[in-house]
């Protein structure tokens, strides 16, 4: 009876594509039911998605300026800004958002990344990495392309990650000398709907180094190889032709990105400590929970390459039991995994692994792959790189952490070996492998960027559209005869409303115009630390800094009671107006006239309205 159960398994759900291909779209379609169920009333991610992405796109598509000239100034943020600054208009997300309101854009692009990373890692394992006479290999391919479709993809940078595995299966190809027409058209469309800075730069160094490699080991330049780096790197050039014109040829001006310091002052320690962090679930960019399952899975695999024989069936079980109430008990994997010297001990063992089990050589590698892309991360951080990019400027400007976009990859790939070493040494593998997707599956849940709204913090309530109209249509005149500045909320509000303003956040624009906006908070930044610190060491954000920005989205009734703001440099920058989250205090209120307040049921903002008086000289 039990051989005839495990038959059925076998036969009809862990090597049965259709089962599996069935239960992968069925998870992906809950992942993104909120968006589909709920629409406006959905919860979004604010940070680099609400405050930055749709404001930018939506003032871009509907400026009717897409394809203009990258000098042509498109007046709504910060006192008008070069189109430079938008971005390439050869990319899907932007055409998105022309075709189709935010919202509706944003659900498209959600669908397609998720739906794309599926299917690009089950092309990948189909033909890399699974042996093709595995007899777990189907429940392996399609269990660990779930694992990578439900990671919470960064939105802005579009199909980028979700289709590294489709770039590698297409390099791959190329380099084992059997490509087909379809492998080059990947590498060509690619670049059309990712990021080069964010993600593909990396990939296609991390290629570069695999075409040393190979070179070295076959004693024979590939040419191949080269002509598909060489194609892929063309197209960027293409799509961000923009970029690349103002870098090498015609610079536009100088942008604030010169003056970034705050983000590389780490101690060594603290360089250390963010490549642990950045091991155990990744980076701020792209987030890859790995320590909830993925981590243990790797370290229990390791362990198991000790093993020299297939255990028995009771200890197989002792075994499995032993790793999910690992798995399960956080705070005893946390003292394994959180240890401050667990990183150099896994390095340690993972080399002297690598040097006297040939079998497993692969997996070793990758694992000290993956040590070796966080300390890359991390060290971009470290002080010291900072010194050094006072003579090397691009260290300053370019994030060169990014790599960290290219981890869940890896970790994929790690998560492949992991499971071939387990299946082979442990009876009821395919036991093990489910209970990983199952927790993954939780974990992707509650880790997306979107979801049922627990507070008033919906996309609705965010941008308050009604409530802004009523604000335009008390202000009674045009909206580009005046700008308005954010006090307390995000100017990206203001901006999406249609507003022009003098403040914005956007990765980079002229640095004049930096100086400039900062005589108006001076006196603050003074006297605020943190505030200092994130406007002149960085300076993306370009804030009314005050001292109450801690307060966003939290009490709409605090009365502001020390206002530090030169409304003579705030009039200068052509603003006229001041939209507060916060009531200011009479006495604060020098150079400011309260026009009126505004609410709304749908919203959580309350909106104070100022108009700038600044009496003719």
């Amino acid at each position: 009876m039990i051989k005839n159960f495990n038959r059925f398994l076998y036969q009809q759900i862990f090597n049965n594509t259709r089962v599996l291909i069935l239960f992968s779209v069925t998870i992906l379609l809950l992942y993104l039911f909120p968006l589909y169920y709920f629409g406006e009333d959905c919860r979004l991610q604010v940070y680099d998605n609400l405050d930055i992405v749709f404001p930018i796109l939506k003032v871009l598509t509907s400026s009717g300026m897409i394809f203009a000239p990258s000098d042509t100034i498109i007046p709504n943020i910060m006192g008008g800004l070069p189109r430079l600054v938008y971005g390439t208009e050869l990319n899907g997300y932007v055409w998105l958002f022309y075709y189709f309101p935010p919202l509706v854009a944003f659900t498209i692009n959600e669908t397609l990344m998720h739906g794309f990373a599926l299917f690009s890692m089950i092309i990948l394992l189909s033909r890399y990495f699974v042996p093709k006479d595995h007899r777990y290999r189907v429940l392996m391919i399609y269990l660990v392309s779930l694992m990578f479709a439900i990671l919470p993809f960064y939105t802005g940078a579009g199909l980028s990650v979700p289709l590294v595995p489709l770039a590698l299966y297409g390099f791959l190809n190329i380099k084992n000398g059997h490509s087909k027409w379809v492998d080059w058209l990947i590498i060509i469309l690619i670049p059309f709907y990712s990021s080069l800075i964010l993600v593909y730069f990396f990939f296609l160094l991390v290629m570069m180094g695999l075409l040393l490699l190979d070179s070295y080991q076959n004693r024979k330049f590939n040419i191949h190889l080269f002509w598909a780096l060489f194609v892929m790197s063309f197209t960027f050039i293409v799509v961000e032709y923009r970029m690349f014109y103002d870098m090498f040829v015609g610079h536009l001006f100088v942008s604030q990105r010169t003056e970034f310091s705050i983000l590389q002052n780490h101690t060594l320690w603290e360089t250390y400590k963010a490549a642990h962090g950045d091991f155990l679930n990744g980076s701020v960019d792209m987030d890859t929970r790995a320590s909830a399952i993925v981590l243990p899975f790797m370290l229990l695999s390791l362990m198991l390459t000790l093993v020299k024989k297939r255990l028995s069936w009771y200890l197989s079980i002792l075994t499995i039991m032993l790793f999910f109430t690992l798995v399960y008990n956080m705070g005893i994997l946390q003292q394994v995994t959180g240890n401050k010297y667990a990183m150099p001990i896994l390095v340690v063992i993972s080399i002297v692994l690598f040097v006297i089990k040939k079998e497993y050589r692969i997996f070793y590698a990758f694992v000290l792959l993956q040590i070796f892309f966080v300390y890359w991360y991390a060290l971009w951080f470290y002080q010291g790189t900072g010194a050094l990019a006072e003579y090397i400027p691009i260290l300053k400007e370019f994030n060169f952490a990014r790599i960290g976009m290219l981890l869940p990859l890896w970790w994929a790939i790690i998560t492949v070996y992991g499971m071939l070493i387990v299946s082979k040494i442990l009876r009821f593998s395919p036991l093990v492998f489910i209970g990983m997707i199952i927790f993954q599956i939780a974990m992707g849940l509650s880790a997306r960027e979107f979801g049922i709204s627990k507070s008033p913090l919906s996309y609705k309530s965010y941008y308050a559209e009604d409530l802004f109209a009523k604000i335009k249509l008390y202000i009674g005149a045009d909206v580009s005869t005046y700008r308005v500045g954010s006090l307390s909320l995000e100017p990206a509000v203001a901006i999406y409303n249609g507003f022009y303003t003098i403040d914005g956040y956007i990765t980079s624009y002229p640095l004049d115009y930096k100086h400039q906006f900062q005589k108006i908070i001076q006196k603050s930044l003074s006297e605020n630390k943190e505030s200092r610190e994130l406007f002149v060491g960085w300076g993306s954000k370009c804030y009314l800094f005050d001292g109450n920005e801690s307060s966003l989205f939290i009490h709409s009734n605090v009365t502001i009671k020390k206002l530090q703001m030169d409304m003579n440099a705030f009039y200068e920058l052509g603003g006229r107006y001041l939209l507060s989250a916060h009531k200011i205090e009479q006495s604060q209120m020098k150079n400011l006239i309260f026009l009126n307040k505004f609410e709304d049921k749908n919203t959580f903002w309350t909106i104070y309205l100022y108009q700038i008086d600044i009496p003719k000289s």
